[in-house]
């Protein structure tokens, strides 16, 4: 398992996590609510991260001339995707970094890390690293009004 680090003021909230198994596991979700600058801050940082890995493979195109073709287009959608990645990371205001609970897969007490995202949601999506099992987490409020 390896070693993830937090950021400061992260909270736990109660959830549900349920998988393949019939039987559903009490954990927690360890969260992180986002004041508009940090907001703002992660979303430059990761956006230009992104960008800055394209333009670095885009000089590759200077030593070998045929790339160019490839290279031009890729950069004009690295820049307009990266619009709309940037905006959608400005919406993330709460992350979630990982589900402390017994893994519905192997039945063993697992940091369960995000499957498909880290934007806080009413169900989000885990993967377990010891088996590879993926699981829900839904609030435990949510799960019994239902």
């Amino acid at each position: 398992m390896k070693n993830l680090e937090l950021p400061e003021g992260t909270e736990e909230i109660p959830v549900r996590i349920t998988g393949g198994s019939i039987e559903a596991y009490d954990g927690a979700l360890v969260i992180k609510r986002w004041s508009l600058q940090e907001t703002r801050r992660r979303a430059f940082k990761r956006t230009f991260r992104i960008v800055g890995i394209v333009c670095a493979f885009s000089l590759v195109g200077l030593i070998v001339h045929i790339l160019l073709l490839l290279i031009i287009p890729l950069l004009a959608l690295t820049f307009f995707g990266s619009v709309i990645f940037f905006f959608q990371l400005c919406g993330e205001t709460t992350s979630f970094f990982c589900a402390n609970s017994t893994c519905p897969g192997c039945r063993l007490p697992q940091r369960l890390e995000p499957y498909m995202g880290t934007g806080l949601q009413e169900k989000v999506s885990l993967i377990c690293p010891g088996c590879g099992q993926t699981a829900q987490a839904v609030s435990r409020e949510r799960h019994q009004a239902s």
